[in-house]
């Protein structure tokens, strides 16, 4: 059963002391010329809030084929920090509205409200970003046109600085210096459709 986008070489340098490593993920300390960092291996908690997640090596699919959102919560939870994710989205033309991309500054990890959006969308045609409000409605604040190849890995950065964040797509900078509704809050992968892998 092949997903339609792929999630995979997740990696978060955050400015606490702490490393959580996953099978899919690596959080690392962004470290100050001054201190030391402290490399200790804890596994990251994923837990469902939408969606048929699995876990396959270092891969992580989403299984559910509605048309509508699916999120799962890492576990991880910051002010600023930078999160980059490899993303695969399928090249099948049933799919041609897939998304997949990152919710983050959640107020609490299995809930969107306040929370922010960055997604690809369209198969990689475009990539959108917004805000959830408390009761979870979602209202788009920009879109950028991109012309990624589906069925190829592109990475998504994102670079989180507490109120304030900027987006990456294959190491090219898309927006800087957004706006958050929060300036802290929890980590989640999302998708619109699937299957996602």
């Amino acid at each position: 059963n092949r997903a339609a986008a792929a999630f995979s070489a997740f990696s978060a340098a955050g400015s606490g002391g702490e490393q959580l490593v996953a099978t899919t993920a690596i959080v690392t300390p962004t470290i100050a010329a001054t201190e030391t960092p402290t490399n200790t291996d804890a596994p990251i908690s994923l837990e469902a809030i939408s969606g048929e997640w699995i876990q396959e090596g270092d891969t992580i699919y989403q299984r559910k084929t509605a048309a509508t959102d699916f999120s799962l919560s890492t576990g991880i939870a910051g002010e600023s920090y930078r999160l980059a994710v490899s993303i695969t989205m399928t090249d099948s033309s049933d799919l041609a509205n897939v998304g997949a991309g990152l919710l983050f500054h959640m107020r609490d990890r299995t809930d969107n409200g306040e929370a922010q959006l960055v997604r690809f969308v369209n198969a990689g045609k475009g990539i959108t970003w917004g805000t959830f409000n408390d009761a979870g409605a979602f209202r788009g604040d920009g879109y950028v046109d991109l012309n990624l190849t589906p069925g190829a890995p592109h990475l998504l950065t994102l670079t989180v600085d507490g109120d304030r964040f900027a987006v990456m797509v294959d190491d090219q900078l898309i927006v800087q210096d957004i706006p958050a509704v929060r300036d802290n809050g929890w980590l989640a992968l999302t998708t619109f459709r699937g299957p996602v892998e």
